[in-house]
């Protein structure tokens, strides 16, 4: 997990999602802006994952994994909303995806 000081709070949030520039793929859109400190959202949907027990569980996979690829001397924020059901992915194929859709923000 990320420390609490990389957790996006509502005020950061809300300009993120009114001034941040979209990025789309096949099972994720992004919203990034920079800032003064790394910090990240996943949004997961109720229409995407039924049970609570489940979103929390694919927050936890994605979290994860972003964690361990965003580079941490970039100053972005980002708000990460998944798009299609991932939880058949191992997390080999999770982490490839995520890397694909990170490179087309570069």
């Amino acid at each position: 997990m990320f420390s609490k000081s990389s957790r996006l709070n509502s005020r950061i949030f809300n300009n993120i999602f009114k001034k941040g520039t979209m990025v789309f793929s096949k099972y994720f859109r992004m919203k990034y802006y920079p800032t003064d400190v790394v910090s990240v959202a996943v949004v997961i949907p109720k229409k995407i994952l039924k049970k609570r027990i489940e979103r929390n569980r694919e927050k936890r996979r994605i979290t994860h994994i972003l964690k361990e690829i965003i580079p941490h001397d970039t100053y972005f924020s980002y708000i990460f909303w998944l798009t299609k059901d991932s939880s058949d992915f191992s997390h080999k194929e999770l982490k490839q995806h995520i890397q694909d859709f990170l490179k087309k923000q570069k």
